[in-house]
Formats: C-alpha cells, structure tokens, sequence
C-alpha cells in the first residue's frame, strides 16, 4: 500500500470500491437526511440508479410507518449526537412496489 492508498488511489476512492463490493445496501444521507451517497445495491434495492440517489430525500422512499419512526430517530440522533437503534421500514420504489429494510443509524 502506498501513501495514497491502493495502486496509489486516494483513500475515498479504495473506499467507495469496497463498497460497492459489499453485498449489502449502503446509504449515507446527511442531518436533514438528503443522500449524499449510496453504493449500487443500495440503488438497485430501491429500484434506482446510483446518479439518482444523489440528492434523494430518505423521506421521499419510505412508507408512512416509516416516515415517522425515522424521523424521530432522526431528531434523536441530531441531537443527542448518539447512534440510534435500528428502525425497519417498507421503502417504495418509483414502480409503487415495496421491499422491507432495515435503517442503522450509525
């Protein structure tokens, strides 16, 4: 490993290559909860391309149920500053359909 990182890639760069290599659905949305980035399976298990997550507002892909208990563990984290416990959720894709997934607020 070099001073830039792999092959002498910047860190970021090795970072979001092993992301997008995990089988799961990775998601990072700031404190007003706006994506700022997603790897490709988190786009795929939302039925969206990867550009089209960036700027996607979480609110915008959950269910009612959902909305409402992400947002308080939402508020909880903004200001407590703590990790919140898991929250499971129905997402909706663009087509309508629904897949179940679980949320950690980390």
């Amino acid at each position: 490993m070099t001073r830039g990182g792999l092959d002498g890639r910047g860190g970021d760069e090795v970072a979001r290559l092993l992301f997008d290599l995990v089988p799961d659905g990775l998601w990072v949305f700031d404190d007003e909860a706006v994506t700022t980035w997603a790897n490709d399976r988190m786009a795929q298990i939302l039925g969206r391309t990867p550009e089209e997550m960036i700027g996607l507002s979480v609110f915008d892909t959950l269910d009612q149920q959902g909305r409402e208990d992400f947002t308080r563990a939402l508020l909880r984290m903004v200001r407590t500053g703590e990790p919140q416990d898991d929250i499971d959720s129905y997402f909706v894709r663009p087509d309508g359909t629904t897949v179940w997934g679980l949320i950690s607020f980390r």
